[in-house]
Order: structure tokens, then sequence, then C-alpha cells
């Protein structure tokens, strides 16, 4: 008796132990979620501290000279001065605006990414800045595409060339090499190498990624570009390794993680309905579950135009089955305000299952005509699978 007793306080000891251990665990990570968001705060506070209150500052003194008698010269060249220190609130206003953007639940989704698609945009974006003596080479063939947040992929190109360029050896041409590999577990890796000024990682390492810090004050510029590098590495759950010497140049090696699913990839999750994203369909895929509501349709659609900005799907797989009746007002309410708003964030087609069923006949036809005035292709189909594979075979045409 004595030993069953002695047997079951072990175990409950045990399980205490891992309850205990998992608390401290959960304790843990919140401490250190807290430790980050803090140390954000702190660079937001200096940011607003510094960088707002300097052309507020000027603002507020310029517009008080006008009620002072002054030439007409003089009221111009003030008109001027305000306007410039308005482009500065404003240039600050839009850093922190993208700062905060990063950190938004919408940046969920994991889309295919073609290298090569963002690279030529970065290099239209800098054209400018390129001169015919620059050398830039990228080479995407070992690893062509990623699974990322495609505008932030395309902000760590730009931002991580345009301080190759701005920060050069004014002593020798620039180059630029930009190449990707792919790591045993699928992760990517992208390298971006230059010969420019440099610096010295030894002294500068703590600095390199804080908000508005700059390594060389010779050339205009806000030090903005690797923090925000940086805090998009975080947010796509990536690392950032990076190599400096004083003018030998600077590398950068950042590796981006495999997602478990990029299939299914769900963002919104309720009673009526489950959407979610197909990366290698870059299919929008949208399952009903029960007979809907006026107001869980409309809810799981205004979720899906708050996403349609960000993930242009050509294609849209819906399983109507479960879906019950759709009244007439939200019928209308789609087709005037959902499928327009659709064809122009690129939506060509549409997979719909258990279309056919007589409860939707109106619905059915409604949705013939509208398609066909908007070019959108449409099918019905009776099962999830006919749906996919009809989908693969644009991506294989494609």
């Amino acid at each position: 008796m004595i030993s069953v007793q002695q047997k079951k306080l072990f175990n409950y000891n045990l399980e205490l132990e891992k309850t205990v251990e998992q608390k401290n665990a959960d304790i843990t990570s919140t401490n250190e979620e807290l430790i980050r968001h803090n140390n954000e705060l702190r660079q937001f506070s200096y940011t607003v501290s510094h960088n707002l209150r300097g052309p507020v500052a000027r603002l507020l003194g310029l517009t008080d000279l006008f009620s002072k008698p002054i030439s007409h010269e003089e009221r111009e060249e003030i008109r001027m001065m305000i306007k410039r220190s308005g482009h500065e609130l404003d240039d600050v206003l839009k850093d922190l605006s993208l700062i905060i953007d990063i950190r938004n639940d919408l940046y969920k989704v994991r889309e295919k990414i073609l290298f090569e698609t963002e690279w030529k945009k970065t290099i239209s974006m800098l054209q400018d800045q390129l001169r015919p003596s620059y050398k830039v080479i990228a080479d995407f063939t070992e690893a062509p595409f990623v699974y990322s947040i495609r505008a932030m992929i395309q902000s760590i190109l730009y931002n991580l060339v345009s301080n190759a360029i701005k920060y050069r050896n004014p002593e020798i041409d620039l180059l630029v090499e930009l190449k990707t590999s792919s790591l045993e577990n699928q992760d990517i890796v992208l390298m971006v190498r230059d010969n420019g000024l440099g610096f010295d990682l030894d002294s500068q390492r703590e600095n390199i990624f804080k908000l508005y810090k700059r390594f060389h004050t010779h050339v205009d510029g806000k030090g903005l570009g690797l923090y925000l590098v940086k805090t998009q590495i975080d947010t796509l759950g990536g690392k950032i390794a990076i190599e400096s010497k004083i003018n030998r140049g600077t590398s950068f090696n950042i590796t981006f993680p495999m997602p478990i699913d990029v299939s299914k990839q769900i963002f919104f999750e309720g009673e009526a309905a489950q959407i979610y994203y197909d990366a290698n369909l870059n299919n929008t895929v949208i399952t009903w579950k029960k007979n809907i509501t006026d107001v869980e349709y409309r809810s799981a659609f205004q979720t899906v135009l708050h996403t349609l900005k960000t993930y242009h799907t050509p294609g849209w797989i819906a399983d109507l089955r479960l879906q019950g009746i759709v009244p007439d007002a939200e019928q209308l309410w789609f087709l005037s305000t959902v499928l327009p708003e659709a064809v122009r964030c690129g939506l060509k087609r549409i997979a719909a299952i258990g279309f056919l069923d007589p409860i939707r006949k109106n619905y059915y036809d409604r949705m013939i005509t509208r398609t066909s005035e908007h070019g959108i292709t449409m099918r019905v189909f009776e099962s999830l699978e006919d749906a996919i594979h009809w989908m693969e075979g644009f991506i294989q045409r494609n």
C-alpha cells in the first residue's frame, strides 16, 4: 500500500516538475518579448524626441514669422523653408508608418517569390543611381525563389543595394554581388556583398541595426535602411550575419526560413468559414462550414478584401457545399463590392465547388453573368481535389 502511494507521489512530482518547467519557459518567453518591445519603444522615443521635434519646432518658428512685418522676398523664402520642413516631417512620419506596418498581423502569408522578378524591380528603382562603371552581378540559379513576404523581400534587396551604392569607395569602381543558395533544411540564404567603404565591425557591432545610426556622415542618409532590413528579417523569423572591413567592403548573409506548410496558410478561421492561402498555387481558398448568416458572410469577405491589396491571387477556390442559401442582399453586395475589387487586384479565375446545387441557382446565374463581364473564367467542380487540379494546370502552363 505504501509503495503504491509512493509511486503516485513520485508521478505527481514528475507532473508538477513538468508544469513548473513549462511555466518557467512561458515566463522566459514573455520576458524576452517584453524586452524586445521595450527596446523598440526606446527606439521610437528617440525618433519622436529628435527627428519629429526638429521639423515641428522649425514649422512653429517659421509660421510665427508671418505675423511680423516682412518683405515679399522674405515671405517667399520663409514659404520655401516651411515647405522643406513639411517634407522632412512627412519623411519621418512615413518611416514610422513603414516600421509599424511591418508589425501588422496582415503580414502572415508567405508567397512563392521569384528573386529575379524582385531584382528587376530593384534595378528599375535604382536606375538613376547606377553608373556605367558600376558592376552589379546577381545569380539566383541555385535558389530561384523563396516563400516569404513580397514587400519585405523587395525592401531588403533595395536597402542593401542602395546602401552599397551610397557608401561605395570613391577610389575604385563599385562591385555588388548577390547570390542565393539553399540549405539542407530548405532554408534559403541570400548573400549581398560589396567592395565599398565598410566600417569597423568590432567597435560598431552594437549600433549596426539601430534606428537612425550612421557610420559615414559625408553622404546623405537617414540611417534607416539597415534598421528596416533587420526588423523585416526578424519579422520573417530569419537571421542576418554581417562581415565588414574598412575600405574592404561589407557582406551580408541572410537566412530565410522555410515555412512549415505553404499550401495551407490560414489567415481567417471562424465558425462559418476558413480562408487560407496556397503558395504553390498562388490561390486563395475559402471553405464554408455551415449555413451562414449575413453577418458571417460579410465578415469573411471583409477579411478577403483587406488582404487582396497585399496578396494578389489570380486564382480563387470556393467550397460552397455547406454554405447554405446566401440572401439576395449579400449576393448583390458581393457582386458589386468584393468581385470588382478582386479583379482590380488581379483575379482571373474562380473554381467553385457545389455551386450547381439548386438552392444556389439565382446566385450561380448572377455569378455567370458578372464573371463574364469582368473577364473571369469560372468553373464548377464536385470536389476540392478536382478544383486544385484545374488550378495546377495554369501553374504548369505559366
